[in-house]
């Protein structure tokens, strides 16, 4: 897949990829037969589909993706939307200049960066939307489920720590673009899910684990009565923190503000 402009062989390349159709899109990239068709699909709307604010989130989306070559496509397809309307939300500046502070994207994010600066009026800033959670609506960690819960509007939560992970990559009714998460009164939190309710978790997950896993958990509930290692508070904190500015794998970016 080329990745920067050749006096515009690139350009030559992706015109030549034909319309599709935005129901066929969706339908095959729910489930598409490898990063190829990905890559066709995505430069194919760049090119044609008329709905700009879609297309943007639909990028955005797959900005995500842990292919490189996926991350790379999308970069040059926001540089295709910024040529065609003139005009690039500022999510997907933030989106792009977030691709460019990857080495592996970042040639791709470059130019394309250059051509919504030559084809906009240039970035018009975005802030990242407040979600807040209150320590003072809670006093255990099934209410703390109960008030995150709250912040997805067609999603609850169940507890489950991997989950809560998911749900922070996007697509579970949270912010695919990223958020600030306030977390007000959390020093109050950090009581109620310390090491009393860290052993009652854990007590809990061990009636329900599958044996393989009992031996192990029976470890870390030994560990809890003693109060070592980390509290619940101390893992939500360090899951949320891995979604940070500088996380590992590709997602939106959450900022944890603890109030």
């Amino acid at each position: 897949m080329t990745q920067h402009h050749d006096d515009g062989a690139a350009d030559r390349k992706y015109e030549s990829i034909g319309p599709i159709a935005r129901a066929e899109a969706e339908q095959r990239l729910r489930n598409p037969t490898d990063g190829g068709e990905v890559e066709t699909i995505l430069l194919s709307l760049a090119l044609h589909e008329p709905d700009r604010e879609w297309m943007e989130t639909l990028l955005r989306h797959w900005s995500r993706d842990a292919s490189p070559n996926i991350r790379r496509v999308v970069a040059i397809s926001f540089g295709h939307v910024a040529r065609r309307f003139r005009d690039l939300d500022g999510a997907s500046w933030a989106r792009l200049r977030w691709l460019a502070s990857d080495p592996l994207t970042s040639g791709a994010a470059g130019d394309a960066l250059d051509d919504a600066a030559s084809f906009t009026g240039g970035d018009p800033g975005w802030e990242k939307p407040i979600l807040v959670i209150d320590g003072d609506r809670f006093d255990d960690f099934a209410g703390f489920c109960r008030e995150f819960s709250s912040l997805l509007p067609d999603w609850t939560w169940n507890g489950n720590l991997d989950a809560f992970d998911d749900i922070l990559w996007g697509g579970f009714g949270t912010l695919e673009d990223g958020f600030v998460l306030k977390w007000v009164h959390s020093n109050r939190s950090r009581q109620m899910l310390g090491w009393p309710e860290t052993v009652a978790f854990i007590e809990r997950k061990l009636e329900s684990c599958h044996p393989s896993n009992r031996e192990r958990v029976a470890r870390d509930l030994d560990a809890a009565r003693r109060e070592e290692g980390e509290t619940l508070f101390d893992v939500l904190v360090a899951i949320i923190n891995e979604h940070g500015q500088h996380a590992a794998e590709p997602g939106p970016v959450v900022e944890l503000d603890l109030l």
